[in-house]
Parts: C-alpha cells; structure tokens; sequence
C-alpha cells in the first residue's frame, strides 16, 4: 500500500468521524454555549495531545522559528474555524451547516490556484458555480423554514468559518517538514485554544455552576469527550498526516464526504427536516466534488501517458 492510499484512507476516517461530530456539536449546544463549549473541549484535547507527545515523541522539541505557522493555523484552524462554526450550529440545523460547509473543497483549490499563480480553468470554475448553486438551495431550504436575523446570522457565521479552514488547510500544508503530525497538531491546539479564551468574555454562563448542578452534565460530557477524542485527536491527527502527502486541494475534496454524514444522522437521529431545496443542495455540492476529483484523475492520466 502506497503512502498515497494510506493518506486517502485517513482522509475518509477523519471526515466521517467529523460528519458525526456535527450531531454532537449540536447536542453540546443544547447544553453549552458555542465559546464555551469549544474552550472545555479544546484545553481537554491540548492536555491529551501534550500527554501523547511526551510519551510518543519524548525528544520532539518546539523551535521559536515554527511559532509564526503554527499561530496562524491554530488561529484559522481552530479560533476562527470552530467559534464560528459553533455560533453558525447554534443558529441552524446540523445537515444545514454541514452542507453550508461544503465550500470549503472548491474555495481551497481556487485559493491554491492563485496562490501558486496557477490559471483557474473553466471546468473549476463552472465546478465551483454548482458548488455555489448547491449553497443556495441550503440556504433557501433553511430560511424558508426559519426567515428570522438568528439563521442569516447563522449563514454568515459559517461562511467565515469556511473560510478559517480553507486558510489553515492552505497554511498546514506548507509547514516545516521538520515536524511531526503530531508535533503540528500540538501546537496549533494549544495556541487556537489560548486565543479562544478572551471569547468567553462574550458569553455570560457560569461553567462551575453548570458543572456541579445541571443533570445534563454526564450526557454532555460524553459528547464532548467523543469530540475531543473523535475529532480533536484522531481525526485532526489524520488530516495533517494526509494533507502533508496529499495536499491543501486534493485534500479539501475529501471533506465533502462529511455532510453526506451529517444529513443522514441529522435526518435520522435528530429528526431534523429533510426539504426538496436541500437535497437539491446536497447532490449539487456533492456532485461538485466528486466531478472535480474525476477530471483530476483523468487530467493526471493523460499527463502520464504524455510523459511515456
């Protein structure tokens, strides 16, 4: 098995633990506010991470030249990406989000587009126009249900969200090779967490009350324990193993897989709506994707066979 496939296969396991973390993200939400919530799970996922590099790697080392990349992936990756998102959740359904979500492949492949001074074909960008179609037949599904300031400030909320992990997609892949998956994880979840911290300035909600009072409280532990092993660590780690090898674009193709999950599970487990619009969404984004990583393929065939 080639380094290839095994990243591609690490790529399917991550994006569907996070397919399912939507569903426990909005069940967390119930309980916890979006800031909140993301602060306990992330200083609980920096503790395991820091326990697995010092018995995994006991010589790995953090060198001042890497602080720069590893602030700015921690930012979007995990500061932007997940308060945004967890305030877009709060405000939507979860196959809703996911599907908004589903952006971020076509919005990666054109930023690595620019960024290596690259021409966007027109295939991409009639890719990305299905992709955006796909978007707005999520979004008409949700405001003709909910026509309400919460859900636009829901959409808007993923939408920078989207762009947060299209930028720590682009900037992960460009880290010190230096480093090991583990290392990068580390750090960029420890420094995403720190910077979420003055966010909690925002929410006015008492943790320690919370903790000691609400029944709730082993219910939404065990969801959040799930993110932070599920999703925090395992499937966080498998992604920067894969996009290393992959890359920022390729890799971004995969995450389409993830509301393809979430809109069975939200459908199925939380009863969540299931409209004409966002099932016409949902193949149009999906489709998007999948066409995308075919003409990929047969592109790099053809090369191949030029090459011979």
């Amino acid at each position: 098995m080639t380094e290839r496939v095994k990243a591609q296969i690490a790529l399917i396991i991550s994006v569907v633990i996070w397919g399912v973390t939507f569903i426990n993200m909005k069940i967390v939400l119930s309980e916890l506010p979006p800031i909140t919530s993301n602060v306990v799970r992330f200083a609980m996922g920096s503790a395991i991470l820091w326990i697995l590099l010092k018995f995994m790697e006991p010589k790995a080392r953090f060198q001042r030249h890497w602080f720069k990349s590893m602030f700015w992936t921690g930012f979007f990756g995990v500061t932007i990406y997940y308060a945004f998102e967890g305030l877009g959740i709060d405000r939507m359904d979860a196959s809703s989000s996911a599907l908004i979500m589903g952006a971020i492949p076509l919005m990666t492949l054109l930023i690595e587009r620019k960024r290596q001074k690259q021409p966007i074909l027109l295939k991409e960008w009639g890719l990305f126009s299905l992709s955006t179609l796909g978007i707005y037949f999520t979004v008409m599904s949700e405001w003709r249900f909910q026509q309400s300031m919460e859900t636009l400030w829901g959409i808007v909320f993923l939408f920078i969200a989207s762009i947060g992990c299209v930028m720590y997609a682009v900037l992960t892949a460009r880290v010190d090779d230096r480093m090991t998956s583990l290392q990068v994880l580390t750090y960029q979840t420890t420094i995403g967490s720190l910077l979420l911290l003055p966010g909690l300035l925002l929410e006015d909600f008492n943790l320690l009350t919370w903790f000691v009072h609400d029944p709730q409280m082993p219910m939404t532990m065990g969801h959040l324990l799930f993110l932070v092993i599920g999703s925090t660590v395992i499937a966080y780690y498998l992604y920067v193993y894969s996009v290393r090898i992959i890359g920022a674009a390729d890799s971004a193709l995969y995450m389409n897989i993830i509301p393809l999950v979430t809109l069975v599970l939200g459908t199925t487990l939380l009863g969540e709506r299931l409209s004409v619009e966002k099932v016409i969404g949902a193949v149009c984004i999906i489709l998007a994707v999948f066409l995308s990583e075919w003409l990929n393929k047969r592109q790099a065939s053809r090369v191949g066979r030029v090459n011979r």
